[in-house]
Formats: C-alpha cells, sequence, structure tokens
C-alpha cells in the first residue's frame, strides 16, 4: 500500500501541475474562455434537464448521446449554478478521478512504477483527454465508467461489472463496443475452460445492457426522438470504410510515444511487412474524409489532428500521405494486438491481456458502423491500447 500511495502521490502532483499549466496557457492566449466546441449546446441540454429531469425531457432532448452525464452536470448545476465555469468544476473533478482509476488499473497490472508514470501521464496529456478535463463535455463521464469495468473485470467483481458498464452505456452508446469483447471472451471461456466465474460475469454483461436497452424501447431507437436523430441517424447502421481507415490511422497518431518504444515488437518483422503493404492500399480506396453529417454543417475535417494538417501543409494531397504513412505504421499495432488474441485464445489463455486484445480489435469492429468519424471518438480506446501495450513491460 505504501509503494501505492508514493505512486499515486507523483502521478497526482504530476496530473495537477500539468491542468494548471494548460489554463493558465489557455488564459493567455484567449483574452476570454467563452463557449469552447460543442459546449453551448450541451449547456443548454444540461440547463434542459436542470429545468426538469422528466420523462418528456428525457424523450426529446436535442442530443444524440445517452443522458447519464447531461443529468450528472444538471443535478450539479442546480447546486452550484449553470454557468460554464461552474460546469467546467465538474469536468475537472471528473477527469480527475477518471486519471485515478486509470492509474489503480495500471497500478493492478503492470506494476512497474516507472511505467504506471509513463502510462497514465500518456492519457492526461492526450489532446483530447485534455479538453475533456477543462470543458463541458460529456466524453470524460464515459471513459471514466469504461476504466472502472475494465477494473471490475480484471478483478471478478461481477456486480461492480454490471452496474460500471451500464453507467458507461448510459454515457455513450458506443461502448457497447465492450460489452461485445465480454460476451465473447466468457462465452469463449465458458466453452473451453469451463471457469463458473465466467457464467456470472457473462450474466454481468447482459445485465448491464438492460438499462439501455429499455432506453432505447422508450426512446424508439437508439438516440432521444429528436430532430437530430432524424437528421443524422440515416448515416448510422452502415459500414462506412472510411471511418475505419480513420480510427487505424488514429491507432499511430495518439499512440506513437509507444509506437516509438516499443518499435521492435511492431516493425521488426519482415513477414509484416509483406503483409502490411499490400493491405495498406486500403487507404487509397477508402481516404479520409469528413462523415456527410459534418460536410452538411460545413465541418471539412475529422478533427484536431487533421484541422493541424490541413493548416502547415499546402496541399491536400499531402495531407492524405501524412494520413496513409499513419496507417501504414498503425497497421503493424494492430496485427500485433490480433495475432495477441488468437495465440492466447489457442492456448485457452484467458486473461487480461486477452480481454484488452479482445475489446481493441471490437472496437475497430463496431465503430465504423456510427454514423460520424471523429477523432475524438477514438479516445475510449486509447486507455485501453496504453494498457495492453504496457503489459508487455511486465
Amino acid at each position: 500500500m505504501k509503494r501505492y500511495r508514493r505512486s499515486l502521490v507523483l502521478f497526482l502532483t504530476f496530473v495537477i501541475l500539468f491542468e494548471l499549466l494548460v489554463i493558465l496557457a489557455g488564459n493567455y492566449f484567449r483574452s476570454e474562455w467563452g463557449h469552447w466546441g460543442d459546449e453551448w449546446h450541451f449547456q443548454n441540454t444540461i440547463k434542459k434537464f436542470g429545468a426538469e429531469i422528466s420523462l418528456e425531457t428525457l424523450r426529446h432532448y436535442e442530443e444524440m448521446s445517452t443522458p447519464l452525464p447531461f443529468v450528472v452536470y444538471a443535478l450539479w448545476g442546480r447546486i452550484f449554478g449553470f454557468d460554464l465555469f461552474h460546469l467546467r468544476i465538474l469536468s475537472l473533478i471528473v477527469a480527475l478521478i477518471t486519471y485515478i482509476a486509470f492509474h489503480r488499473l495500471l497500478f493492478i497490472t503492470v506494476r512497474d512504477e516507472t511505467v504506471i508514470f509513463f502510462g497514465a501521464a500518456l492519457l492526461v496529456a492526450q489532446p483530447y483527454m485534455i479538453g475533456f478535463s477543462i470543458f463541458v463535455y460529456t466524453d470524460m463521464m464515459a471513459i471514466l465508467f469504461l476504466i472502472l469495468s475494465v477494473i471490475a473485470h480484471v478483478r471478478r467483481r461481477f456486480i461492480l461489472f454490471a452496474v460500471a458498464l451500464a453507467l458507461a452505456l448510459l454515457s455513450r452508446q458506443y461502448i457497447a463496443f465492450l460489452a461485445l469483447a465480454t460476451g465473447l471472451f466468457h462465452i469463449g471461456e465458458i466453452l473451453t475452460v469451463k471457469k463458473h466465474h465466467s457464467v456470472k460475469m457473462l450474466l454481468a454483461c447482459a445485465l448491464s445492457l438492460v438499462p439501455c436497452g429499455l432506453l432505447f424501447l422508450f426512446w424508439g431507437g437508439p438516440s432521444p426522438n429528436s430532430s437530430l436523430r432524424a437528421r443524422y441517424l440515416d448515416q448510422g447502421f452502415f459500414f462506412h470504410p472510411t471511418i475505419l481507415s480513420l480510427y487505424i490511422c488514429l491507432l499511430f497518431v495518439y499512440l506513437s510515444p509507444l509506437a516509438v518504444i516499443y518499435f521492435r515488437r511492431f516493425y521488426s518483422s519482415w513477414r509484416v511487412w509483406l503483409l502490411v503493404l499490400p493491405v495498406s492500399a486500403y487507404y487509397w480506396f477508402f481516404p479520409i474524409g469528413p462523415s456527410k453529417p459534418s460536410v452538411d454543417v460545413g465541418i471539412p475535417t475529422v478533427g484536431l489532428f487533421n484541422r493541424i494538417l490541413l493548416t502547415v501543409l499546402p496541399d491536400a494531397r499531402l495531407v492524405h500521405g501524412v494520413f496513409y504513412l499513419c496507417f501504414l505504421l498503425a497497421i503493424p499495432i494492430l496485427i500485433w494486438v490480433a495475432k495477441d488474441l488468437v495465440t492466447r485464445y489457442r492456448k485457452d489463455n484467458f486473461d487480461t491481456e486477452l480481454f484488452l486484445s479482445l475489446a481493441i480489435i471490437a472496437f475497430f469492429v463496431v465503430m465504423p458502423f456510427s454514423y460520424l468519424g471523429w477523432e475524438k471518438y477514438f479516445m475510449p480506446v486509447v486507455p485501453l491500447v496504453i494498457l495492453r501495450i504496457l503489459m508487455i513491460a511486465s
């Protein structure tokens, strides 16, 4: 316990100093902290729930994601106020709890204190995680419950797992990729290893789907019955190959420090490159571009990295060249994860590493069916990839 406290105090010191530096930098470069990105409509929805938390509000609020974060922010707003300053304080609190939970997850799986600090700091320093920490966004709450779900799974605490995964799904529907991975993991474990606790965990996974399933029945669809659903869901539930290209690219873009550290692990096999080079041609058939809903509202990019490339590079062909290079360098990481999954399954080795590898693959299977491809939607899988790769060290 003493070793854990020392590691946690060091990490929390880093987080607090880092967040203060971000806030100070923001104050320096911006004359005022007005609405940032989607904050304006998130704040409006929070105020709507703050005025009345009712079935009518729940059925028709103007968002596409599930309602738990809006309800939590609304309850906070009723106590402290609905202005951006007070709502952003809750964002910082949720972020701090999320980072503590991820540090704990690393501590119980990786053990090496240096590796733990690096992995946790890498999550904190992600550009979108910085935004989730200081602005009124609903993504951080989903990531928090996802991490708590993984902790519960590692500990085989089936009640905690059912509650945490249910709350994650009530924060963002696409956390369903973790439910898919959990179901496949424990079905495989029951059929091969025949462990008794697997039945409990499978039942917990099924129970976690109930609240969100009831919500879908109440809505008559996978999102609130609003004008947004009519506008966007004609693009949902179809496989979008360009969105798959996007998330494969982001595997390298946002996790390149790990790719560099474990360079030999991912890139040293010539056999892997014999597969990677022809597979990478996929990108040129389905190059990254904004989804139709983004184009309809005048957004020509898929997120922050895309905007940076368009700013610094004079030609769109160069932008696609950088994306292709990232795609090329991400494929060996994905191959390593898939190979790890198959190897462990063949050996009936149903451990945390297999679970994480299965969850990562499930993300890439589920997310291309979304109506919108956007860089920030990659963030829920980032802690899973960080943890899985860092477990190499242990």
